[in-house]
């Protein structure tokens, strides 16, 4: 995993880590300790990295962002 996509993961899942569970969020700042301290992270921890990514920040299909632009642009529903 390169620094650029080390960095990415983590600026994705500050924003997350009130959704998080408290043994994940113990994992996420002790992660985000050894990336604040310039560490490269190891196999075992960039996997870990990337597993709170595919968890808490999962990536959306087209078709999810195309039903909620329909829903953005469709206005107020009006009764």
């Amino acid at each position: 995993m390169t620094r650029a996509d080390q960095q990415r993961l983590f600026e994705d899942l500050v924003g997350q880590l009130h959704r998080m569970t408290s043994a994940d969020r113990e994992v996420f700042l002790a992660l985000q300790r050894r990336n604040k301290d310039d560490e490269d992270l190891d196999a075992p921890s960039a996997s870990r990295l990337e597993r709170l990514h595919a968890t808490y920040k999962p990536p959306k299909s087209k078709k999810d962002l195309e039903n909620i632009w329909k829903k953005i642009i469709s206005g107020p529903i009006k009764s």
